[in-house]
């Protein structure tokens, strides 16, 4: 070895680092597993995010791997996975990655809360009732180092292409936390740096990593600018459009903090994130859609247990800690727009027997209404999250039927539906499925833009095929 540097397996050859502000796009829910008052007596909620010592929420360093392993085995392959994370007991190997915690800047805390319904009486099940925090806003510096080897020399470039297949999915944005399917947990990394530091072999990096007291990414030779490969995850189904309101709308929130003159007594009011706007979150369509999809499902086939179970593999079921399914139908959250206007509504509970009114039973609520005609209210979006071991046609074809019926106001949406709140009116739509777009007008007449469209018939008959 006269003349040569060896170098041992564990030397480090080369360094890629990502930086950037990672953002949160929509309420994140990461538990930090302490249960009801989480020390806290003042605080009474079921579930609480994880915060540091300085009351701080912050994102995990080991959720983001987490989601971004998943990610990566289900678009890429499983190998590549345990090179970059690590392997597993029966295939030892340390993980490539460094990811840290990143602290949220002025985050700001918001509570939501949550029942099961129960599906024949459509009223609250008994002690069903939960509530938890959510960060609603906030960003933080993210940081993200691979540690490449002596080990690994060979397979350099196809770490470099992870690499960058990981910055174009942070940029696009991925989901981290809880209920994620409900809407939550939206984060996208902006102002991303990434650089190739080359210890073994280029002395401008080498100083460019020692000289510094931490290196951004910014500085190193090379900036790795390559287009990252395909991602076949990013080809889920997607159905969105823009909805007016047909009638008055209500999220209700018991966080009451509303002057209306001589009300001095709000029970309930919209709700609202911390930019002050109106929400309708994910999980608020989620219960009604799945409500309706028991009811297509039911007109289809009956109350049989192949329609149950379909719709349990498709929309997620929680019998038990062992028997238990994540839902593949997502729904982002629908921020309200300037077309509406809330009112403060004062009603009577009115005896069944005698007609009249019932005594202290005055409630007063602030829903909203639609203020100007014809203009969006809303935007709805739904994802299905392929199962490529199976053919999703027929829950495609369920999404447009629950699609249709939403458009068409047959599934009202929030509290008290049965005083006629809550419906919507399709103004203009959408769907993006298997690579052809579908476009829908005001009069719910679809247009296939790039292929055709009988193939919506398909779905829907392929739904039935599944059912009966």
């Amino acid at each position: 070895m006269t003349g040569k540097n060896y170098l041992g397996d564990a030397a480090v050859i080369a360094r890629i680092v990502l930086t950037g502000r990672l953002v949160v796009k929509s309420p994140v829910c990461i538990g930090d597993g302490n249960g009801e008052d989480g020390g806290n007596p003042s605080n009474s909620k079921d579930i609480h995010v994880q915060k540091n010592k300085k009351e701080q929420p912050f994102i995990p360093g080991t959720s983001m791997c987490g989601v971004l392993r998943c990610l990566m085995e289900e678009s890429r392959n499983e190998p590549l996975a345990a090179l970059i994370f690590g392997g597993t007991a029966d295939n030892e190997g340390q993980s490539l990655l460094q990811v840290y915690d990143t602290v949220l800047e002025g985050a700001n805390l918001a509570y939501r809360d949550g029942v099961a319904i129960n599906y024949y009486t459509g009223v609250a099940k008994d002690g069903a009732k939960y509530d938890y925090e959510v960060v609603d806003k906030g960003e933080g510096c993210f940081r993200l180092e691979a540690v490449i080897r002596q080990k690994y020399v060979r397979q350099k470039n196809e770490i470099r292409k992870a690499i960058i297949w990981i910055k174009d999915k942070l940029s696009h944005g991925i989901r981290v936390g809880a209920m994620t399917a409900k809407g939550l947990g939206l984060v996208k990394l902006e102002e991303c740096k990434l650089g190739f530091y080359d210890l073994a072999e280029n002395t401008d990096d080498v100083k460019a990593w020692f000289m510094k007291p931490e290196a951004w990414g910014d500085d190193a030779s090379d900036g790795m600018t390559e287009a990252s490969e395909q991602d076949i995850s990013n080809q889920w189904p997607v159905f969105e459009g823009d909805f007016a309101l047909r009638s008055t709308m209500i999220i209700r929130s018991d966080n009451v903090d509303v002057n209306e003159g001589s009300n001095t007594h709000i029970d309930q009011v919209f709700l609202k994130n911390s930019s002050g706007q109106y929400v309708v979150p994910g999980a608020s369509f989620k219960g009604v859609l799945r409500h309706q999809a028991r009811y297509i499902l039911g007109k289809i086939q009956g109350q049989g247990n192949s329609a149950e179970s379909f719709l349990n593999q498709f929309m997620g079921y929680s019998e038990n800690i062992e028997k238990r399914s994540k839902s593949r139908f997502y729904v982002a959250e629908s921020i309200l727009t300037d077309a509406v206007r809330e009112k403060v509504i004062t009603r009577n509970r009115i005896d069944r027997v005698t007609g009249g009114v019932m005594d202290s039973a005055l409630f007063t609520s602030v829903p909203v209404f639609q203020n100007k005609a014809g203009e969006k209210a809303l935007h709805v979006k739904f994802f299905i999250k392929p199962d490529h071991k199976t053919n999703n046609h027929a829950e495609i074809g369920l999404v447009i039927l629950l699609f249709r019926d939403l458009w068409q106001g047959r599934i009202a949406i929030g509290g008290e539906t049965g005083i006629g709140r809550g419906t919507l009116k399709g103004l203009s739509g959408k769907f993006s499925i298997d690579g052809i777009e579908y476009i829908i007008n005001e009069a719910g007449e679809v247009r296939a833009e790039n292929g055709d469209i009988s193939k919506l018939d398909e779905y829907v008959r392929a739904l039935v095929m599944e059912v009966q």
